[in-house]
């Protein structure tokens, strides 16, 4: 038997990629694989590991999140000289529900959660390195625990995507303004922000988020037009929508992996099929994807040809073999 929390990252540049890399807990460590044509490699990178998320920097070398020994925030990257492993935040119970970026100087940004005062609501949390030393703010204490999904844009500047606290559990967005932290609403209309959201970034710096509508169980999607946030509903079938992943691809089009039974959205042409009207919604297992492992988190990266798809999927699931 596995319990599984899994992220998985992999990117192109210039006509050169790396192959998927995946983070995930295996028997209480933390784990990582890559892909190499036509072979899986892992290896354990820590112990006593949960809820992991992974970026890659430009070199393609694998930066982890991961909520450590129950209360702390660690992070491990990869490099030249081997696995460097650092905690990031141990004061009281934090590292829940992390999320990683990198920026474009490479230094990593990572969301979570604060979970060490008894109440109602937690803090949400924001942690970056600024090649020295790290830095820790608190972005708000209206955070209710049900994941977050960090993005940096173009200035290297943190926008978060999260589930406001009780008694509203509203889909909010935060962003860094250079001097402090800015809160809004992204969708008020429910209890909207729950079971995880995903946040990407255009090439113009406006937030998209892909999150799930939990009163009437289907899947949303919201886009800043420069004035106002923007939502539709994506899939009405009844029960899709949690554990949802948002990428973009280069020309802005939004496709998005989540649950229901695992499915995959996207306003773009279909890739692996001939030219279509943008506008689908198709189940993974359809394609012949899916794999014997049933999950519940889904992960979707789209490369910047926009011919393929990496998407994964498995997380707090047991899983026989």
């Amino acid at each position: 038997m596995v319990y599984a929390d899994t992220s998985v990252a992999s990117r192109s540049y210039g006509g050169e990629s790396s192959g998927p890399q995946v983070c995930y807990s295996l028997n209480g460590g933390l784990k990582w694989a890559t892909y190499d044509y036509p072979f899986w490699y892992s290896e354990l990178v820590d112990a006593g590991t949960t809820y992991c998320d992974i970026a890659l920097d430009t070199n393609f070398y694998p930066h982890i999140s991961y909520y450590y020994d129950g209360s702390d925030l660690k992070y491990a990257h990869l490099d030249e000289s081997g696995w460097h492993k650092t905690i990031i935040d141990e004061e009281g119970n934090v590292g829940k529900f992390n999320s990683i970026a990198i920026d474009s100087i490479n230094r990593p940004h990572i969301s979570y959660g604060d979970e060490t005062m008894p109440t109602t609501n937690y803090k949400l949390k924001y942690a970056y390195y600024d090649g020295s030393t790290w830095q820790i703010q608190v972005v708000t204490d209206d955070f209710n625990g049900w994941g977050t999904s960090i993005a940096v844009d173009s200035n290297n500047r943190p926008h978060i995507s999260y589930c406001g606290g009780e008694p509203n559990f509203f889909l909010m967005h935060a962003y860094y303004d250079d001097s402090t932290w800015q809160t809004e609403t992204v969708d008020d209309s429910g209890n909207v922000g729950m079971w995880y959201s995903s946040i990407a970034l255009d090439s113009s710096d406006r937030p998209r988020i892909s999150y799930y509508d939990n009163d009437h169980q289907t899947l949303k999607y919201a886009s800043w037009d420069g004035t106002t946030w923007q939502t539709e509903t994506v899939d009405y079938a009844y029960g899709t929508g949690k554990f949802n992943c948002l990428a973009l691809d280069p020309s802005g089009n939004p496709h998005i992996s989540y649950s229901g039974t695992l499915k995959y959205a996207s306003t773009a042409p279909f890739p692996f099929s001939e030219p279509s009207v943008g506008g689908i919604i198709i189940p993974i297992d359809e394609l012949g994807l899916l794999t014997p492992h049933i999950g519940l988190i889904s992960t979707i990266l789209v490369t910047t040809v926009a011919t393929a798809l990496y998407i994964k999927h498995a997380k707090h699931e047991k899983e026989k073999h």
